[in-house]
């Protein structure tokens, strides 16, 4: 049976995608459709233990038979965890004769879903606009902890001599010194002589580099004024051999006296990957992030197109470069640091009130498990449902504090008792009434006095349960007031069974549970005798909570002619790698094909091989162990003879946008008809000519599904020999990415010899990946206002291009433009009652001064107003460029009148405002509001003409009386009928 699971376990096919969420059950039927040809969904009544034993609204997995033969595949309901866990083309999954190594198989795949899903508050802030392809160092600065950033930092009291200025201090300056913020100094601060007598920062005299020397004394001194701020008002403890100052403390500095708003981000709490991606997007909005990891502060402060991250150590520039920070470390850090910084990394996200940078929202101040032990019960096993379960908790902190007016969390902690479709029944082990003061305050819960007493309820009955940690907050202790219990930020689900009154709970064994997603993928070809490193990628599946860091060893088994041979892989690449937690990795696997070892010469044959792998959990764990990850058997390696002629390196692929620069960013909104050029840099060895000449292709791989999607024609390239060109002009080809489904596509580049097309890349880099995506419309938006100037009964103004049915706010009128009139712009009031169209421009105004107007989608039963002829337009999602066909006008002031004022050709107009389109020669257009008594009162006297004796509605139509209720125009002026006329 052990040989049926192993089967299964190694087929797996790699899900790794920017946005995860739900997979239903007929997403995941067309996915099982490609393994199976009539995939069944196993029936209802087959219940099974490992998992929600009925269909529920949120299934963990989606398993199906083959409906005409054996076959089966096993897919996660959730993408963060994985689309295709396992398959197989013999047996079939029988849920009343399932074996129980297969039942803790899926046991442990179900965990793994619910464990992405538990953490039900996002700690990560949300951007509108997604990563850009890379970003250079923001920080221009390379600062240090020495003169002259320590030029007011006290001096020993036993020594005389100078302190340093700290690391912590040194990586908040230089953040605030790339945003040039603030510019008074904060209140609080120490005054003296010197630039300490100022009452602001003199950042012109700051400098990028005093490692030269050569500045002077105004220049020594704006520098170590920042840093002596910064000091104090973070509380930092001074010394000569070093300065200790904790981010908690620089947070409340930044936040309180630097005007700022600040997040806080762990990243060993997040699922692997999320805190990569927010670091992306954060260094994307222009901002520096401060960091701390090991025993060090730094800043990371760009990243380039292969998802390095680029960090400024504070070392006067030593070392500063672009690092994988899942193993970020340097050969001997400055200032007697271990030059670990990998390990425990906490992100502060610092943004300046600036009007520059958007503020950060606040995040709810929550409970979190600041470890990875989460909740833990004393036993698993001989319990029933009247026994009271030990349970243990450590670690439990509150998140968001700073942010929080309250500056504390006063509240519960208990354990949820969870039915199969997500209701929480009962709470168990509610304790008494807790206060968290600061972040660094935690809470632990222990087996001799915590648990959960089941026979606090009626039952359980026979089922599937979960059981998590909750918090809840106390909202108003006088009156005894609540919140509502929630999931804790990094808690975890322990699954309960009950059968026959006997209770078992499936709990984590702590140990990392790796696993090969798909076949190896070989980037980089081997070849015999040869100095050209090999380069496989293996995505690396770690469904545990726990990161796992160690070492990788790979062995090659000779098959064939070969067999009898094996060859150790040099583990030089290989010493620290990392399986981010409940995630996929991709891991770079790359090795000389011969090498001189302690145990003599080494040598890889030209043939096939088998790969056995082994991870040593050696780093961070107190519990090294090595542990086998299997490797599908029908994987071989082919290593070409030493001969091979023509081998082609693929060192890059660029993304070109339509004018021929490089793509802003690899996330591509499909709504905005994005077209892509391709172009490669490479280069090709062992020829005897300059060049190698054949054709080349393009494909685009579909990551989730593992199909190719897209697929270029042919052309001929000539690659030049053994040293890397760009041969963007010649290899050049456009993709109108609207073809393609949304979803994430990595980027393969085939080269064509005798016939056959051959995957081409390199051993030091992964593929290009590429991101399609439909943008989420917003529900709301925020309009900023002008000061009407000379409009009778008008106090503020402004466009709006709605990106939704929107409704007109209270006190707030919307108007349209259905004709122009020399140079009178004729606008017509929208309907009362009815929403503004989507897609469509209007003008807003108000009768009050307002900063902002706030605009809300309607709901679906409000009736929307058909703005036929319309001549204002619209612009949607993204910043709009004016065109010479665009004829645009836009709001404007012209002596001292607001008016429409003609906009220049180029000028690029903010998202969700509109503009007029008329051909016209005039600068200036004027406002006429057709059906309002002000736009009446003014077009009489314009053309000096009596007010109409008649009754009119708001449509502009004449009707015979006000027989309905409704608003009219009655001799000139507004009038509102309430009851019908007798």
């Amino acid at each position: 049976m052990n040989k049926y699971i192993f089967s299964i376990a190694v087929w797996m096919i790699g899900t790794m995608v920017a946005y995860g969420g739900p997979v239903d059950e007929n997403q995941a039927k067309a996915l099982a459709s490609k393994y199976l040809i009539n995939p069944v969904s196993m029936s209802e009544s087959q219940t099974v233990a490992y998992s929600r034993g009925t269909k529920t609204v949120d299934p963990t997995l989606h398993l199906f038979n083959n409906q005409d033969g054996d076959g089966f595949v096993i897919i996660a309901a959730d993408d963060r965890v994985g689309g295709v866990l396992g398959y197989s083309d013999r047996g079939r999954l029988d849920a009343a004769n399932m074996p129980a190594p297969l039942i803790e198989l899926l046991a442990g795949y179900s965990r793994a879903v619910e464990k992405v899903r538990v953490d039900s508050i996002s700690v990560t802030p949300a951007y509108a606009k997604p990563p850009k392809a890379y970003v250079k160092p923001l920080i221009s600065a390379t600062w240090s902890q020495e003169y002259p950033y320590n030029y007011y930092t006290p001096r020993s009291s036993t020594s005389g001599k100078p302190t340093f200025t700290g690391c912590t201090i040194t990586a908040a300056a230089q953040v605030l010194f790339a945003h040039r913020w603030p510019e008074k100094r904060p209140a609080g601060v120490i005054l003296g002589e010197g630039a300490m007598a100022y009452d602001y920062y003199d950042w012109n005299n700051m400098l990028d580099d005093y490692s030269q020397g050569g500045y002077n004394q105004a220049q020594a001194q704006a520098v170590g004024v920042l840093m002596r701020d910064l000091g104090k008002l973070a509380q930092a403890t001074y010394g000569v051999s070093g300065t200790r100052c904790d981010e908690g403390k620089v947070w409340n500095a930044l936040q309180n006296y630097y005007n700022c708003t600040v997040r806080q981000l762990e990243k060993d709490l997040l699922p692997g990957g999320e805190f990569l991606q927010a670091i992306y997007n954060e260094l994307s909005a222009g901002c520096p992030v401060f960091m701390t990891g090991g025993d060090h502060a730094f800043v990371y402060d760009g990243y380039d197109e292969n998802g390095l991250v680029h960090v400024n150590w504070g070392w006067a520039g030593l070392d500063d470069g672009y690092f994988d920070i899942n193993t970020a470390a340097v050969a001997a850090g400055g200032y007697g640091s271990d030059g670990c910084y990998y390990e425990k990394q906490l992100a502060l996200f610092i943004h300046p009130n600036n009007g520059i940078i958007e503020p950060l929202s606040p995040k709810p101040v929550v409970l979190s498990i600041n470890n990875n032990q989460a909740l833990q019960f004393q036993v698993s096993e001989g319990m029933t449902v009247s026994s009271r379960i030990p349970a243990q908790l450590k670690g439990v902190g509150a998140r968001n504090l700073a942010q929080d007016d309250n500056g504390a969390y006063t509240g519960q902690v208990g354990i949820g008792l969870f039915s199969e479709d997500g209701n929480c029944l009962h709470v168990f082990g509610k304790t008494g009434v807790l206060t968290w003061a600061t972040y660094y305050n935690s809470y632990n819960f222990e087996y001799d006095w915590w648990g959960a007493d089941l026979s606090e309820i009626d039952g359980p009955a026979d089922g599937t349960y979960y059981l998590r940690p909750l918090g809840r907050r106390l909202l108003n202790n006088d009156e005894n007031e609540w919140g509502n219990w929630t999931c804790m930020v990094n808690g975890n689900t322990v699954q309960m069974m009950v059968s026959g009154g006997k209770v078992t709970l499936i709990q984590s064994d702590d140990k990392p549970h790796l696993s090969l997603v798909g076949k190896p993928d070989v980037l980089e070809p081997a070849y015999a005798y040869s100095s050209q490193l090999a380069g496989i990628q293996l995505n690396i599946s770690n469904l545990s909570r726990y990161q796992a860091r160690g070492e990788l060893q790979v062995e090659l088994i000779g098959t064939g002619h070969l067999e009898g041979e094996t060859y150790e892989v040099p583990n030089a690449y290989m010493m620290h790698m990392v399986a981010q937690r409940m995630t996929t990795t991709p891991w770079i696997v790359k090795f000389m094909t011969s090498y001189t070892g302690t145990t003599g010469n080494h040598e890889l044959k030209a043939g096939k091989y088998r790969m056995k792998l082994r991870f040593n959990h050696n780093i961070e764990t107190k519990t090294p162990a090595v542990y086998e990850i299997p490797v599908p058997d029908d994987f071989l390696l082919e290593v070409h003879p030493n001969n091979y002629y023509g081998r082609v390196t693929v060192t890059s692929v660029k993304l070109l946008d339509e004018k021929g620069n490089y793509a802003p960013s690899h996330h591509f909104n499909l709504s905005e008809s994005p077209k892509v050029t391709l172009g490669i840099s490479g280069y090709s060895k062992y020829i005897t000519q300059n060049y190698y000449s054949t054709q080349m292709r393009y494909r685009l791989v579909n990551m989730k599904s593992g199909e190719t999607a897209y697929t270029s024609k042919g052309y001929m390239v000539s690659i030049p020999r053994n040293n890397e060109t760009n041969l963007t002009s010649s290899t050049s080809h456009t993709i109108d990415l609207t073809e393609l489904a949304p979803g994430d596509y990595e980027i393969h580049v085939d080269i064509e010899r005798e016939g056959e097309w051959l995957d081409r890349w390199n051993a030091n880099t992964l593929r290009r990946k590429i991101t399609l995506y439909n943008a989420v419309l917003p529900v709301n938006v925020e309009v900023t206002t002008f000061a009407a100037e000379n409009l009778h009964d008008v106090a503020s103004i402004a466009s709006f291009g709605a990106p939704f049915d929107a409704i007109v706010p209270n006190g707030v009128k919307a108007w349209y433009v259905e004709q122009i009139q020399g140079d009178k712009v004729m606008l017509k009031a929208l309907p009362e009652g009815h929403a503004i169209q989507a897609g469509s421009g209007v003008i807003l105004t108000s009768p009050s001064m307002t900063g902002v107007f706030h605009m809300e989608k309607a709901p679906l039963s409000m009736p929307v107003a058909s703005l036929t002829g319309n001549m204002l337009r619209a612009c949607k999602d993204g910043n709009h460029v004016v065109t010479s066909q665009d004829h645009a006008y836009l709001i404007g002031s012209q002596n001292q009148k607001t008016s429409f004022c003609k906009v220049d050709v180029g000028s690029i107009l903010d998202p969700y405002t509109a503009y007029l389109q008329h051909s016209s020669d005039a600068a200036v257009l004027q406002f006429c509001f057709v059906g309002d008594t002000t736009g009446i009162d003014r077009v009489e006297q314009d053309h000096k003409t009596k007010k109409p004796d008649g009754i009119y509605g708001l449509d502009g139509h004449q009707y015979s009386s006000a027989s309905k209720p409704g608003l009219y125009i009655i001799k000139g002026e507004k009038r509102m009928v309430n009851k019908q006329r007798k």
